[in-house]
């Protein structure tokens, strides 16, 4: 009875033993469209150029001991293996097999930047017909020297939402807030690169019209023109132009009596009444210069890997009037105000783009400019890339040059200057410049030959030597204070030479009332109480800020 079954199961054998060769190479099958190592480290960075010598460790994905303690999908250790890593890297040919792991030393190289694959072979020592059979890839990124490590999902993450008109006028002046929307946006860049932004716009949902932002150059523009129309700009200057009308109309008087009150009625208007004008309003352009700069998006702005930084974004309120308009007479929560003259106020309020809410509504989502929605459309992704953003233009709006040789400048940006020229002479530049201000020196040769009244022309100039912005300056006397008397009736009087109406006086840091001016003598009032033999700290400024007189004085009458 053993014969037969031995004879019927004999076929099976030999076909068990035949087809043993392709069962083994056929065990394997990873899927071609899947990593099946993972690769430690998962990724290298370039040093000098190239990459350095490293020890790669291979994982296969599945080895591991299950519920009864048992290894399964172990790395074979009867059989041997071979890495190919695509690119330029060198094969490596020394393989040390664990239980889930292959590990081996990745000789030095030089390649490009970019993804390779590591592929695994194995081959059957016994077996040396049977050719060597893939065992599946894993993915190794070979990375620029200046990159971070790659995110699962390269984002760039944004967040904005739209000013009102007062935090608008308050931070960037009046006429800004009235032409534009002011939009402030948070962008963080997880992107594994530097990001270099071509600019933002906004785009209404169904819509596929693009509105980009309005420059940053435009919006200085704009800006500065405002400046000279405020309010309080056109009152103080015209102050100043009737200060300058009083005193040119002094010689047609004969009697010296009306002439001597027109000219207490002139000191007095180019005097106490424009500086106590000053004190009361005060201007603000300058600040608000200073905080477009420093807030302003510029085209080609620069954001590093891994950071976020605030933008002010600026959109021309008439680019999306029909669409506002559109959103103030629909709002549900506008329309359900019962109070008619409530109603009318709220929807007056939002079309002027007064409502926030409404507003961002009405702009629609904000987006990276381009055509196209894809990644890489939006942004510039290059590790090497430098800032191309706009720099900032110093706007002079205060100068001074003085007989002594030394010039200031007050402003905004006054520090992009690099280098200062006069008349196409250099100057040297004092100390460390700020965004408000400026102060150089002219050459000892040059200073010999100023004289009041002159004109020169003051050139600024950036780092390649190319002018940001030319200025003409009337030379006027350097002043000099040779003394200060105080007396207990609160008045006082500075002496010197090279005096005139811009020149300012603080006592105990409270801003004085000047009075009747000449080239050698200002006299002042103070709003403080003074006792004889009290003593009273003095600083007489000129025009520009700069100290002439900073010392104490005792009221001595």
């Amino acid at each position: 009875m053993s014969t037969p079954s031995f004879h019927f199961a004999l076929p099976y054998l030999f076909a068990g033993l035949f087809l043993l060769p392709c069962a083994d190479a056929q065990s394997y099958k990873p899927d071609p469209g899947q990593t099946s190592w993972i690769v430690v480290p998962g990724f290298l960075k370039q040093t000098d150029g190239k990459y350095t010598a490293s020890h790669l460790v291979l994982y296969q994905k599945g080895c591991g001991r299950n519920s009864k303690g048992e290894l399964e999908n172990r790395v074979d250790p009867t059989l041997t293996y071979q890495i190919n890593v695509s690119g330029d890297l060198r094969t490596p040919t020394s393989i040390l097999s664990g239980e889930c792991t292959l590990s081996f030393d990745l000789a030095a190289g030089i390649a490009q930047p970019g993804t390779e694959i590591i592929e695994v072979r194995s081959a059957d020592p016994a077996k040396p017909a049977v050719p060597a059979i893939s065992r599946g890839f894993g993915i190794l990124t070979l990375m620029d020297a200046l990159s971070q490590p790659t995110p699962g999902k390269p984002q760039v993450d944004v967040i904005w939402g739209v000013l009102s008109n007062g935090l608008c006028s308050d931070t960037f002046g009046i006429r800004v807030a009235s032409k534009l929307f002011c939009i402030q946006a948070r962008i963080g860049n997880n992107s594994a690169h530097a990001l270099q932004l071509a600019g933002v716009g906004f785009q209404k949902k169904n819509d596929e019209e693009k509105t980009p932002n309005t420059g940053y150059l435009i919006t200085r523009a704009e800006a500065q023109t405002g400046a000279s129309l405020t309010g309080r700009n056109i009152v103080y200057h015209s102050l100043q132009a009737a200060g300058l009308l009083l005193a040119g109309g002094t010689p047609f008087f004969t009697d010296l009596i009306v002439q001597g009150r027109w000219s207490t009625a002139t000191s007095f208007v180019a005097g106490p009444l424009l500086a106590g004008f000053n004190l009361v309003a005060p201007d603000l352009t300058v600040r608000e210069g200073n905080n477009l700069d420093d807030q302003a998006f510029r085209d080609g702005k620069l954001i590093p890997n891994n950071t976020q930084v605030a933008l002010m974004l600026f959109l021309d309120k008439k680019e999306i009037l029909s669409r506002l308009q559109k959103e103030c007479t629909t709002d549900p929560i506008i329309g359900a105000i019962g109070e008619p003259a409530q109603k009318k106020k709220a929807q007056k309020t939002c079309l002027k783009g007064d409502d926030p809410r409404v507003a961002k509504i009405a702009i629609g989502d904000l987006i990276l400019i381009g055509d196209e929605v894809e990644y890489i459309q939006r942004v510039v992704v290059d590790s090497t890339v430098t800032s191309q953003e706009i720099a900032a233009r110093p706007q002079v709006i205060t100068s001074l040059l003085t007989t002594d040789g030394v010039g200031t400048m007050l402003g905004t940006s006054m520090n992009a200057a690099i280098s200062v020229l006069v008349d196409n002479v250099a100057a040297t530049i004092v100390g460390t410049s700020t965004p408000e201000k400026l102060q150089f020196k002219l050459a000892a040769s040059a200073v010999s030959s100023l004289a009041a009244g002159q004109i020169h022309t003051v050139a600024l100039a950036d780092a390649s030597g190319n002018i940001l912005t030319t200025q003409t300056i009337t030379v006027k006397t350097a002043p000099l204070v040779t003394g200060v008397a105080l007396q207990t009736d609160s008045t006082g009087t500075v002496s010197g030479s090279g005096l005139d109406s811009s020149i300012s006086i603080t006592l105990d840091s409270q801003q004085t009332i000047n009075g009747a001016t000449s080239a050698s003598s200002i006299a002042f009032k103070t709003p403080l109480s003074l006792t004889l033999d009290s003593s009273h700290t003095v600083v007489v400024s000129d025009l520009t800020g700069n100290q002439i007189w900073n010392q104490p004085v005792k009221v001595t009458k």
